[in-house]
């Protein structure tokens, strides 16, 4: 297995290699193109903080800690680090265990009176006024009708599909994605939709005008029908090529799991779809062992049934404010984008209720296109959730580890953006 990282970092040689340090530089779509500032990071709370402490100390102990086992740079920028599987499997059996997750971890008194105010403060500053309530008071009866629904189904008969995102030039990350699945137990099957590529004459459009007019002349102009944030849409954290054809990749992206999300609609109303949907992007690295068993797990036995969308394991530092609650241990949290240690980064993967399709499409509709990884931020009734179960190539540009199956071609690394 190896694992991806960009050069300049030495502290691979050390024998307590952090992951985690140093990954709040770069975000895959900063707010309006900002880059947080460099040396934000250590000021930043380590990831593995979060969870309850015998998972975090089983993370700790995981070999991608171990900077001995650096390899040699294959190129002038990039080393490889290799270990024997991408992910702690003791950290995730320890979560899956059926024991009370408290064995794990008493909760102190002072950090449950932290939460609480946590909790006051969110409430504090929720939004008010007439549509507001309104708005509540429709989501509690559908929250309603959706638990209504739930009782006396059995859990366990919960069906979960995925389906991923991929261009059709991209077939290392087709296999790459599709071989994963073949490695865990049943063999799931994913399903695969094609990703747009919108036309490269509108990316040469000297204006706003004229370049929202070839998309619409495209057959395009669904993707954004409350109007597209130029700001937001035509940079990218990892790229430094001409702004048009940016904005054109991160529309095709916005519009590619748009289309999708409203295809799954049609689908749950004609009875075809199934309870819960994964979304990945077609470069995600997964943990072949645990990983469908986390997502059922999480999907039917979390209590907090409020949710629209899970972000899976977002990558970049975490806030305390932002922190819900555990999990199986694992923390949960309210993703922001109000403070540097606020990262909620990457759409790599996302876990959505079929029943929530109507608003989560209701909400694209009416809100003008951005990246689709600011969607957890932005949206409401989405929560993020370090599941410890899957990856995006992205976090290696601060550090971060990411572990590519040998079978897979090292092009699933490269950005498609740009």
């Amino acid at each position: 297995m190896i694992a991806r990282l960009l050069s300049g970092s030495l502290a691979l040689a050390s024998a307590q290699f952090n992951p985690f340090d140093g990954m709040a530089g770069t975000r895959a779509n900063t707010p309006f193109g900002a880059t947080p500032a460099a040396d934000a990071g250590p000021q930043c709370e380590p990831e593995q903080n979060f969870f309850q402490k015998g998972i975090g100390q089983a993370l700790i102990q995981h070999p991608e800690f171990d900077g001995s086992n650096v390899k040699i740079a294959l190129g002038r920028n990039t080393k490889y680090f290799q270990v024997d599987q991408p992910f702690s499997h003791a950290a995730n059996a320890l979560s899956l265990a059926e024991v009370p997750i408290g064995a794990l971890e008493e909760e102190d008194p002072v950090e449950k009176e932290a939460n609480d105010l946590r909790a006051k403060i969110r409430a504090k500053h929720a939004w008010s006024g007439a549509r507001i309530e309104e708005a509540d008071k429709i989501r509690k009866l559908e929250l309603k009708a959706e638990e209504e629904a739930l009782k006396g189904k059995d859990s366990s008969k919960a069906t979960v599909d995925v389906f991923y995102v991929n261009m059709d030039n991209q077939k290392e990350r087709k296999n790459c994605l599709e071989r994963q699945f073949k490695d865990m137990p049943g063999k799931p099957q994913p399903k695969r939709y094609p990703a747009l590529r919108f036309p490269d004459v509108c990316s040469k459009s000297k204006t706003h005008q004229k370049y929202e007019e070839c998309l619409k002349e495209a057959d395009l102009g669904d993707c954004f029908e409350s109007g597209i944030d130029y700001a937001a849409t035509g940079t990218h954290g990892t790229q430094n090529h001409d702004e048009h054809r940016i904005r054109s990749a991160v529309l095709s992206n916005w519009c590619g799991h748009k289309r999708l999300f409203k295809q799954l609609e049609a689908d749950a109303k004609n009875g075809t779809a199934a309870d819960y949907v994964v979304i990945l992007e077609d470069d995600v690295i997964l943990d072949r062992k645990y990983f469908m068993n986390v997502i059922k797990d999480f999907a039917t036995q979390y209590h907090n049934r409020d949710w629209d969308l899970v972000q899976l394991d977002p990558f970049g530092h975490k806030d305390r404010k932002d922190f819900v609650e555990h999990f199986r241990g694992k923390p949960v949290f309210k993703p922001a984008a109000d403070s540097t240690c606020s990262a909620y980064w990457g759409f790599h993967a996302v876990l959505l209720k079929t029943s929530a399709l109507h608003r989560i499409n209701h909400w694209m509709s009416m809100n003008q296109a951005v990246p689709i990884d600011w969607l957890p931020w932005r949206m409401p009734h989405v929560l993020a959730y370090s599941a410890l179960v899957s990856r995006n190539p992205e976090a290696a540009l601060k550090g971060g580890v990411v572990v590519l199956p040998q079978y897979c071609s090292s092009k699933v690394m490269k950005s498609t953006i740009g």
